[in-house]
């Protein structure tokens, strides 16, 4: 029982896990843009988006399935919800990619 309980809770959770505490962000469109962008390569990530001193800033932690964590303050320039929701998730995107390119074994 406890098995059919433990796999209905992964399945129904999120690929990525987005969490949002900074202004005129939407953590839903972060999440489906990060997964449209990245497909699989998303599952298990976990990002946290914290506001900095300035509205045109958000601070990112960003943690791997492996529990690799990578942090970054970045600058959003868009006006409005959906257009910094973009912007973000274009942002952590290239983040994803290139910690995933790094960490992948050299072709021969």
């Amino acid at each position: 029982m406890l098995r059919c309980l433990l796999f209905a809770t992964l399945v129904a959770a999120p690929a990525v896990q987005v969490q949002v505490d900074a202004a005129e962000i939407d953590a839903d469109a972060t999440r489906r843009g990060l997964e449209v962008r990245l497909g699989e390569a998303v599952d298990g990530w976990v990002v946290e988006v914290r506001p900095t001193d300035t509205h045109e800033q958000v601070y990112l932690r960003l943690r791997s399935p492996s529990g690799v964590e990578v942090h970054r303050a970045i600058t959003l320039e868009g006006e409005g919800v959906e257009e910094r929701s973009r912007e973000l998730a274009s942002a952590v995107a290239l983040i994803i990619e290139g910690h995933i390119d790094a960490t992948m074994p050299a072709e021969d």
